[in-house]
């Protein structure tokens, strides 16, 4: 690996200043908090607001205690009655309010994701230059393993080895996932030269006996799933049917 890219990314990641992001993410996480007690408050209030709505469509509006009280003491019955107008009037305002509260609340929620999202670019800012080596690395590495396959495959078919069989079986399915994923850069795998220069070698009984090595192999995919496949089948033909039900309706 090369020692620089990661010295210079320690570098970068023991300077990094997470301080200000963690400010903006503080200050919004407290005006959500302030927010979300004005829900909660305001949440209350339209409940109330409901009673007294309802108390006044549907309950008794007026005390009658109160008002023999002020009877007997010859005074005038003062009892305030609230107007249906009134307090729809006042529920409005709550749901008016309320509805400002949740547009403050997202704005406050995508501030504190956007600052957030900032501070964990910024970090992996620090380390970027490094991904793209590891993942030449890979693929250097999964061609040493495509290189040791296509010497295992060729020397099972040249000289019949099921050992060498063995091993490019334990591989296949490593190369299979690469080669699906893109790391592999080509289809054929050359057989490496030294295990070609010992077939060569025994040309003549490996070709008596009727047996052939190549010089490069496919690289392998990954094996079909026929139970897979035969739903799939089977989930055609249902759908066909159901269109032809459909259509004689």
């Amino acid at each position: 690996m090369p020692v620089s890219e990661f010295t210079l990314a320690a570098e970068r990641l023991a300077q990094f200043d997470v301080s200000q992001h963690q400010a903006r993410i503080a200050e919004a996480e407290a005006e959500r908090a302030k927010i979300d007690a004005g829900v909660q408050h305001g949440m209350h209030e339209l409940n109330v607001m409901s009673r007294r709505i309802a108390d006044l469509k549907y309950g008794p509006r007026v005390d009658a205690d109160q008002a023999a009280d002020a009877l007997m003491s010859k005074g005038e019955v003062q009892i305030e009655v609230d107007t249906l107008e009134k307090l729809e009037t006042e529920r409005a305002g709550l749901n008016a309010g309320m509805k400002r509260l949740r547009e403050r609340e997202a704005d406050a929620a995508r501030t504190e994701s956007e600052a957030k999202n900032a501070a964990h670019q910024e970090l992996a800012g620090c380390v970027a230059e490094l991904a793209p080596i590891l993942l030449r690395e890979a693929q250097q590495a999964l061609e040493q393993l495509a290189t040791v396959y296509a010497g295992a495959v060729a020397l099972a078919e040249g000289a019949g080895s099921t050992a060498a069989r063995g091993v490019a079986e334990r591989i296949s399915r490593t190369l299979a996932e690469a080669n699906e994923g893109g790391l592999l850069e080509n289809g054929r795998i050359p057989v490496p030269s030294e295990m070609l220069t010992v077939l060569e070698a025994g040309r003549g009984p490996i070709e008596q006996l009727g047996r052939r090595w190549h010089i490069d192999v496919t690289a392998p995919l990954r094996p079909i799933n026929l139970a897979l496949v035969a739903l799939g089948q089977e989930n055609a033909n249902l759908r066909s049917q159901i269109a032809l039900l459909q259509a004689a309706r």
